[in-house]
C-alpha cells in the first residue's frame, strides 16, 4: 500500500475557486470550504485555508451549498479581500523576537 503524504492530502483538499461579481450587487463564488460568519454587513468564508471577507450593506446569502462549495450573495458589495488565516504577520513578529 502506498503511503499518503501530507502534500497528497493537501492536493486533494484544495479546489479551484471562482468569483463572479455582477454590478456590485450579485456575487457568486465556487470553491468555498466553509462559511465562518455571515450578517448583512460582512460575510467570511474559507477557501483553500485562506479567509475571504466580503464587506457591504444589506447583504444576504441567497444560495448556499457547502458540499458543492457554492455561495451566492445579494446586496451592495463594497470590498472583497483575502487574508491569511494563519496570521503570517504574527508569526513573523514572533520570529523576530525569538531569533
Amino acid at each position: 500500500m502506498e503511503a499518503v503524504t501530507k502534500k497528497a492530502i493537501d492536493d486533494v483538499v484544495k479546489r479551484p475557486h471562482k468569483l463572479v461579481l455582477t454590478g456590485r450587487e450579485e456575487l457568486s463564488m465556487t470553491g468555498i470550504e466553509k462559511v465562518n460568519s455571515a450578517n448583512e454587513n460582512s460575510i467570511s468564508v474559507s477557501i483553500n485555508g485562506t479567509k475571504l471577507v466580503i464587506d457591504g450593506k444589506e447583504m444576504q446569502v441567497s444560495k448556499l451549498d457547502v458540499n458543492a462549495g457554492i455561495i451566492e450573495v445579494l446586496g451592495i458589495i463594497n470590498t472583497i479581500k483575502y487574508t491569511n488565516s494563519g496570521s503570517k504577520s504574527a508569526k513573523n513578529f514572533m520570529g523576530r523576537i525569538f531569533k
